[in-house]
């Protein structure tokens, strides 16, 4: 193998994945975004290290920022994977989706919001823009399952 990063579905139950880097010589995968945990919060990283940089400016960061003993309602902890979630994750500074692991719950979750924005017409919403297409949820299969009553 020669260790580059390919990219694969991680799948997560009926009509939920989420697209996983693997790094064909090491085994491991890693959902592709990371993420900052600030004042029970989380931030992509662009937000996370924008904080940083503010906190340092204001002579508030931690004397060993690399060593994270420190309380993450402080000072920003990461960049780190989210790891898995009951509901997809948006960044607590610019809404960007955190591209979230999900657990089975958080799976049904997703399903269930989605299946109700399109029955509420509502297209434009996340569930719909986001999540859909990141965790292929089939908006056929969806729309359609609606279209039976089921």
């Amino acid at each position: 193998m020669d260790g580059s990063v390919h990219l694969h579905t991680y799948e997560l139950g009926r009509q939920c994945s989420a697209r996983v880097t693997w790094n064909v010589a090491t085994g491991i995968g890693a959902v592709a975004m990371n993420v900052y945990i600030y004042q029970a919060a989380l931030y992509c990283e662009e937000c996370g290290e924008a904080i940083k940089t503010n906190l340092g400016a204001a002579g508030l960061a931690p004397e060993d920022a690399d060593d994270e003993t420190y309380d993450s309602g402080e000072y920003p902890k990461g960049p780190m994977d989210e790891g898995e979630s009951d509901t997809p994750s948006h960044c607590g500074g610019c809404g960007t989706f955190l591209e979230s692991r999900l657990t089975s719950d958080g799976c049904a979750y997703v399903n269930e919001a989605v299946r109700e924005a399109i029955k509420a017409g509502r297209m434009g919403a996340v569930p719909v823009t986001a999540w859909a297409s990141f965790y292929d949820v089939d908006i056929e299969e969806t729309d359609s399952e609606d279209a039976d009553g089921e």
